[in-house]
């Protein structure tokens, strides 16, 4: 096999880097062993082996139709592999990066190439990591001209953005994320490289989702304007964010989710926004598409529009690599939501995919076209490969958490419409991810007679100017309304935006719900009370508790 050549010239404004394509060299790979009875599938759905010999993958883009191949797998240490549509895996290029003495599960090793997005207008690769001068880590994007027919050994010439990211050194897992192409423009994610004072700050890069102009002005790319470019502020889009790791667009909009220090945040991205990260998560659960309440580490994102304008996004939840099995947390998962056109949610997100095998694992890259899923662990298996997996999902095998029969037993109308049962309960019927509405009502009622709690949300900061007149405009005059007033309006103002009071107990996503139905559904919440058995129940419990501690004093 050839070997990669490039050259880098820290002096010159643009990096200019050789590669060598390994088109016709195959790799001799062993075939990986099978080991699809580690993740944890829908029924009806099945999982093969698609392709085998890949070391830290990080991301997977299926390739354009029409190529000579299926799809692109990137791995941390830089290499650009193409799968064949016979299963074949080729070295395609090969990014400069990181190569640290310690590689993973080390922390040195947490850091590399990450991202991998395709510009097909313009027949261009983009790609995102990290490289070290000078024993500092910095960041980079990477492109190089996108080939349709990948048979043929080819020398390519790639050009590297590194100046706009020059003066703000990266960190270890919080440097550049992932990337997107969405109509004439490349979005890319930035982590705040363990320096929050910066992330709302638009001279840095770091704590940013920035959007680069791809087309072309009389012959002169955008991205040779940027790649020039020490100044990073009219490349801003978003501010505020702690590290913007997985990114999608569907319709020309952004969607972004950001891994906080203990929990983590799914949220559609408007241009100036202002995500308020400065070091404490306080600020994570408000405006938010879905709120992880516990960290699940959200490494990728793959979006796809259905003919009826709604679109699916599988989220794959990376878990701790620390913990092992990570099996034991649930949070190894691929996780499908359904979108509504305005980029809410229409129901609760299921669980496609879940990791239950014994050995250390994370997942990190995912890619879905049509009802084909391609994923893989990040870590190797025991037997020291890492394959990709390939997820057949054929039409309406998408579980949900509480079965329709069940779900429909004592319930209100709304609660079923929307699918509240999914996570939440009543009358113990329905999910035990969230509390039940009995427990949540008392909540409520405490919470809409606290002053001090509704002066904070007031004079809170906002993220967009939207919301805060959304807000605002909500609670004025709530001090007026009678006290099952205040309850409906809250829980309105809830669904509509959730986590706005901030509770990091809450984990309720944002629904595409309309305004009377908003209504109807506050009612049945606020009405929520246990049934009478129940209370029953609880007094004979309460009674035998006491006449039992009675007995014993007596002794």
């Amino acid at each position: 096999m050839r070997i990669k050549l490039y050259l880098n010239s820290i002096m010159l404004k643009r990096f200019i880097f050789v590669f060598l394509i390994v088109g016709s060299s195959c790799l001799n790979v062993a075939k990986a062993a099978d080991r699809t009875t580690d993740w944890i599938i829908p029924q009806g759905a099945s999982l093969k082996i698609s392709s085998s010999g890949f070391s830290f993958p990080t991301d997977i883009r299926f390739a354009p139709k029409g190529a000579s191949v299926d799809y692109f797998v990137l791995e941390l240490r830089g290499k650009i592999k193409t799968v064949g549509r016979d299963g074949k895996v080729r070295v395609f290029a090969v990014m400069p990066t990181v190569q640290p003495k310690n590689e993973l599960p080390d922390s040195d090793g947490e850091t590399g190439a990450v991202g991998l997005c395709l510009d097909e207008k313009r027949n261009w690769i983009y790609l995102t990591g990290t490289y070290s001068e000078g024993g500092v880590l910095r960041n980079q994007i990477v492109r190089i001209k996108l080939e349709r027919d990948f048979s043929k050994d080819k020398t390519q010439v790639a050009e590297s953005a590194r100046i706009p990211f020059y003066k703000y050194p990266a960190a270890e897992s919080h440097q550049i994320g992932k990337c997107v192409v969405s109509g004439d423009y490349l979005y890319v994610g930035v982590g705040d490289g363990y320096r929050p004072n910066l992330a709302r700050d638009v001279s840095s890069s770091l704590g940013k989702i920035l959007r680069i102009p791809l087309h072309e002005t009389k012959g002169a790319s955008s991205f040779k304007s940027f790649s020039s470019s020490a100044n990073i502020e009219p490349y801003v889009f978003a501010r505020g964010l702690r590290n913007p790791f997985a990114l999608g667009a569907i319709r020309g909009e952004l969607l972004a989710a950001d891994n906080g220090m203990e929990v983590d945040r799914l949220i559609h991205v408007t241009q100036g926004s202002d995500w308020l990260w400065e070091g404490k998560d306080d600020i994570f659960p408000l405006n938010t598409i879905f709120f992880w309440r516990k960290s699940v580490g959200p490494a990728g994102m793959s979006i796809t529009q259905l003919e009826d304008g709604t679109s699916t996004m599988i989220i794959a939840q990376g878990g701790d690599p620390a913990e092992l099995p990570p099996s034991k947390n649930g949070r190894v998962t691929l996780k499908m939501f359904r979108l509504s056109a305005t980029q809410r949610l229409i129901e609760a997100p299921t669980t496609i995919v879940a990791f239950q095998g014994d050995y250390r694992q994370l997942l990190v890259p995912v890619a879905s076209r049509d009802q084909r899923v391609l994923f893989s662990g990040f870590f190797p298996q025991p037997e020291g490969d890492a394959p990709i997996y390939a997820l057949d999902l054929p039409v309406g095998v998408i579980p949900r958490n509480v079965p329709e029969t069940v779900a429909n037993k004592r319930t209100g109308s709304m609660l079923k419409k929307y699918g509240c049962l999914d996570c939440h309960s009543i009358h113990g019927i329905g999910g035990s991810e969230a509390p039940s509405y009995e427990s949540l009502v008392g909540k409520i009622s405490t919470k809409v007679e606290d002053a001090a709690l509704i002066n904070r949300i007031r004079n809170q900061k906002f993220p967009t100017e939207g919301l805060k007149s959304f807000l605002l405009g909500r609670l004025h005059g709530f001090e007026d309304l009678s006290h099952t007033a205040k309850m409906v309006r809250w829980v309105e103002i809830y669904i509509e935006s959730p986590g706005f009071d901030r509770d990091f107990k809450a984990q309720m996503p944002e629904m595409d719900i309309d305004p009377v139905d908003q209504n109807l559904l506050a009612f049945e919440v606020v009405d929520a009370k246990p049934l009478a058995s129940q209370w029953l129940l609880w007094t004979l419990l309460s009674f035998s508790i006491l006449l039992n501690g009675f007995l014993l004093l007596r002794k």
